[in-house]
């Protein structure tokens, strides 16, 4: 793989710290918009799940896309902090659009700030890599990685428990409360009030819709704050040079590669 050419032994390593900061940030937003946005599309538009799943495509199909783009855009320009800073405005601006969805906004104006969030979130994606790798000596590339990985997974944890917690709480007190009674005792609100709202008579049904965008509103909120903690960490990295040399205990000579082949 390309890497970044031997770092100096003197440069602080405040990219990798600034990196995994970001790492871990925003995994949460991206899986609170997978996890949350067919709550919207469930409570608020009547969808069904399978309905509801296909409406967050303008997330799903913009993410991996955008990932190989910035990856291609470093590879070729040498620079990394670009893509990062380019992706965090982009995953700001969707995630503050986002904000003012209602239940009654139009699905192609929620899909299109799906595309703008999820173009954001691709660009950051694969990009914070670069930097995790640019101090270090090539030797040290899997502890690295596997650390990575590591915050990766771990704060796609925090995004489920975050949003469920926001939207448990702000749905509790912005409910009715003769809709509230109605629903079983310890169950969670969102999941256990969505089957029952297409059956709910005007002008409940309407104010239970309302309920659930504005306690969605408050989560994205949320999500777009630990956003903004994610790009102010951007601004620190320095931009290091990128590894052209590789890690030579791994390398395979031309010899042992036939060797390999005549043995099989």
């Amino acid at each position: 793989m390309g890497q970044l050419s031997h770092p100096n032994p003197h440069t602080p390593n405040t990219d990798i710290f600034f990196s995994f900061i970001q790492t871990g940030l925003l995994s949460i937003p991206l899986t609170g918009l997978m996890y949350y946005l067919p709550v919207y599309y469930q409570a608020c538009t009547l969808a069904s799940p399978i309905r509801a799943g296909t409406l967050v495509f303008g997330v799903a199909f913009t993410v991996a896309p955008t990932t190989i783009v910035a990856g291609a855009m470093i590879t070729a320009t040498k620079r990394y902090r670009p893509p990062i800073w380019f992706g965090w405005v982009l995953l700001l601006v969707g995630q503050g659009l986002l904000t003012t969805l209602t239940a009654t906004s139009p699905k192609a104006t929620s899909i299109g700030f799906q595309i703008l969030t999820g173009i954001g979130i691709g660009a950051v994606y694969s990009s914070t890599y670069f930097p995790v790798l640019a101090p270090l000596p090539v030797e040290q590339n899997a502890p690295a990685l596997a650390l990575y990985v590591f915050l990766r997974s771990f704060a796609q944890i925090w995004g489920v428990a975050i949003g469920a917690t926001v939207l448990q709480n702000q749905l509790s007190t912005r409910l009715p409360e003769a809709f509230l009674a109605a629903l079983p005792s310890g169950a969670n609100v969102a999941y256990s009030a969505i089957p029952a709202i297409p059956a709910l008579a005007s002008p409940l049904r309407e104010e239970v819709q309302a309920a659930f965008a504005s306690s969605l509103d408050v989560l994205w909120r949320v999500q777009c704050g630990l956003s903004a903690a994610g790009a102010l960490a951007s601004l620190f990295m320095k931009g290091l040079p990128l590894h052209t040399d590789t890690d030579k205990e791994w390398d395979v000579t031309a010899t042992e590669s036939e060797d390999a082949t005549n043995k099989y």
